[in-house]
C-alpha cells in the first residue's frame, strides 16, 4: 500500500480540551507527525473526570477516556513558555513545521507572540490554523467559548432541536420557552475539528502551488452556523423562523420518529413522501391508505398530518423492532433505529465498517494492567493506505527526542531546564 496521505507533514499542536486535539488526531491518523506541546501540568483534558465532577479514577484512561481518542498517535513535548530558553526551543520546533494548530484564544497566544498574525509574518510558509470560539474579528473575538454556547446555543441550533413552533410546538401559549436538550459532550468541538482539518489540507495544497502559507480561521461559531444551515437559510428565505414541530405535528409524517411495541424509537426516512408512502402502507398492511382521500398525495398527507401520524403511532406501536426490520426490508421502507450509545457500539453495520478500533497502550497504561484502549476510527478511510492506531503519549514522553531532532544541542538538553520533564 502507498504511504499515508499526510506522511512527511509536521504539525505542531498547541491546544487543549477537544476541538484542537480532535483536529490533530485526524491529521495524525492520516500520517502527519503531530507534536503536541503541553505545559508542565499537561493538557487539562487529561484529567477531565476530575475537573468536571471531582471524580478520582484508578488509571489515566479512566481519568479521561475521550482524551485517548483525540490524542492518539501524537508526540508529547512539555515546555514552559515562561522560561525564555524553552520558548526559544518551541520556535526551533516550529521553524521546521508545516502546520501550527491551536485553539487557545488569540489574546493568550499574543502574550508569547504566538498569535496568528505574528506567526504568519515570522514563518511565511507555515499554515497557521486558528481555532477560536467566535472568530478572529468582532466584539467577542477574545471571549471564552465551549461548544454548548458558541456552536449550539448562539447559532440557533439548540432551539432548532427544541419544538418551539408558535402553533405546533411543545410550548403552550403563556408557558415559558422549553429548555433545549443537552447534546453529547464535544459534539460541536468534533465538527469544528473536521472543519479545521479540511481548511489545513486546502491550505497545504495552496502552498504546494504558491510556496506560501496562510492563516486558516475557523471557529465553533462558524462551524455551528454551517451545520445548522438548513434551518438558518430557510429562515432567511421565509423571513421568519418556521420552528420545529412536535412529533404529532410534523408536516411530513414519513420523516418523523415513532415508538415501537418494545419501547424503542425509530425514524422513518421518507423525505420523498410520494415515492415512499405506498411501500410504507404495504409494510404496515394498510394498503387502503394508498388511495385514501386524506393520504393519497403529499399535499393531502401534510394537511391531514395529525391524522396520519396517529395512524402510524398505532400501527408502529403494535410492532416490535424485529418485526419492523423484517417488514420494512421486504417492502424497501427507509428507516433507522434511534440507538443509545451502547446500542450504537454494538450495531452490526458499525462493526462491519470497522468503526471500532483498539489503541495500543503506552507504558503507564501497561503498568496499570490495561491491554488495549477501545476507541473509534476517524470518519474517512483511504483505499491506498492502511491505518494502524498508535498509543496516546504520556505527558512529556517525547520531549528529549523531539528537541534533539529539532537541533537543540545535547548540552542544553541535559540542562536542568529540560531535565525534569524529559523521558530519557
Amino acid at each position: 500500500n502507498m504511504a499515508a496521505p499526510l506522511q512527511g507533514i509536521v504539525v505542531v499542536e498547541l491546544s487543549t480540551t477537544i476541538a484542537g486535539p480532535s483536529a490533530g488526531a485526524l491529521l495524525s491518523d492520516w500520517g502527519a507527525k503531530v507534536i503536541k506541546v503541553e505545559p508542565p501540568t499537561g493538557d487539562s483534558f487529561r484529567y477531565s473526570m476530575a475537573n468536571a465532577a471531582g471524580l478520582s479514577m484508578e488509571n489515566d484512561y479512566l481519568k479521561s477516556p475521550a482524551f485517548y481518542t483525540i490524542n492518539r498517535g501524537k508526540l508529547s513535548v512539555v515546555l514552559d513558555f515562561a522560561k525564555e530558553a524553552e520558548l526559544e526551543a518551541f520556535h526551533k520546533i516550529l521553524s521546521q513545521a508545516d502546520v501550527f494548530l491551536s485553539n487557545f484564544r488569540q489574546k493568550a497566544l499574543k502574550k508569547y507572540k504566538l498569535d496568528s498574525d505574528n506567526l504568519h509574518k515570522q514563518y511565511p510558509r507555515l499554515v497557521v490554523c486558528a481555532m477560536t470560539g467566535y472568530g478572529l474579528q468582532g466584539p467577542e473575538k477574545d471571549a471564552p467559548g465551549y461548544d454548548l454556547g458558541a456552536f449550539y446555543g448562539k447559532t440557533g441550533a439548540a432551539m432548532s432541536f427544541t419544538a418551539t413552533h408558535p402553533k405546533y410546538g411543545d410550548q403552550k401559549p403563556g408557558e415559558p420557552v422549553p429548555y433545549p436538550p443537552m447534546f453529547p459532550g464535544g459534539y460541536g468541538d468534533m465538527c469544528t475539528g473536521m472543519a479545521a482539518v479540511a481548511g489545513i489540507n486546502a491550505a497545504l495544497v495552496c502552498r504546494a502551488n504558491t510556496g506560501k502559507g496562510q492563516i486558516v480561521d475557523t471557529s465553533l461559531l462558524s462551524a455551528g452556523l454551517w451545520t445548522n444551515a438548513f434551518d438558518l437559510v430557510t429562515t432567511q428565505a421565509l423571513k421568519r423562523y418556521t420552528g420545529k414541530r412536535a412529533q404529532n405535528y410534523q408536516i411530513n409524517p414519513l420523516l418523523n420518529r415513532y415508538r415501537t411495541k418494545d419501547n424503542k424509537i425509530i425514524w422513518l426516512l421518507g423525505l420523498e413522501s410520494q415515492r415512499h408512502f405506498p411501500n410504507l402502507a404495504r409494510a404496515l398492511q394498510k394498503e387502503d391508505w394508498i388511495n385514501h382521500e386524506k393520504f393519497k398525495s403529499a399535499k393531502s398527507r401534510a394537511i391531514n398530518a395529525a391524522a396520519l401520524i396517529h395512524e402510524l403511532n398505532m400501527s408502529i406501536g403494535g410492532l416490535s423492532v424485529a418485526q419492523i426490520e423484517e417488514r420494512f426490508a421486504k417492502h424497501d421502507v427507509w428507516w433507522q433505529p434511534s440507538h443509545t450509545a451502547l446500542e450504537a457500539l454494538q450495531d452490526k453495520q458499525v462493526l462491519a465498517v470497522n468503526s471500532i478500533i483498539e489503541i495500543p497502550v503506552n507504558a503507564s497504561d501497561n503498568q496499570a494492567g490495561l491491554k488495549g484502549i477501545p476507541s473509534l476510527r476517524g470518519p474517512v478511510n483511504f483505499s491506498n493506505s492502511d491505518y494502524t492506531p498508535r498509543p496516546v503519549p504520556e505527558l512529556g514522553e517525547h520531549t528529549h527526542a523531539v528537541l534533539r531532532d529539532a537541533g537543540i544541542p545535547e548540552t542544553q538538553l541535559n540542562d536542568l531546564t529540560f531535565q525534569h520533564k524529559s523521558k530519557l
